[in-house]
């Protein structure tokens, strides 16, 4: 499940002062687009990436970003697991069974 499902399931919890849907799309865009790459620099020899983002010129710090990234990631584990949870309920203990579910 892409990272810009959160937001879009649930613009209410995240969006609460922004009314503009442009404005809330284009946030959701990037916030997932930044993680997305993000990601893929955490496949990389960490400081091999991270030394190349120019944090002053961004106006702010490498501590920042990674809580922000370590945020989004423990929110993005919690929205798909409720997903998948919401959609197991919905099985019955047959299919459950018979989708191996059950072990």
């Amino acid at each position: 499940m892409p990272c810009r499902d959160y937001y879009d399931d649930h613009p209410e919890q995240y969006f609460r002062d922004v009314t503009e849907p442009t404005l809330r799309k284009r946030i959701a865009f990037a916030e997932s687009a930044l993680c997305a790459v993000l990601d893929v620099f955490d496949a990389q020899p960490y400081d091999e990436m991270w030394n190349e983002i120019n944090f002053e010129a961004a106006g702010i710090t490498s501590m920042e970003l990674s809580d922000w990234h370590d945020e989004h990631r423990a929110r993005d584990q919690q929205v798909r697991a409720a997903k998948i949870q919401a959609a197991r309920a919905k099985l019955t203990p047959e299919e459950i069974t018979l989708l191996g579910l059950d072990k």
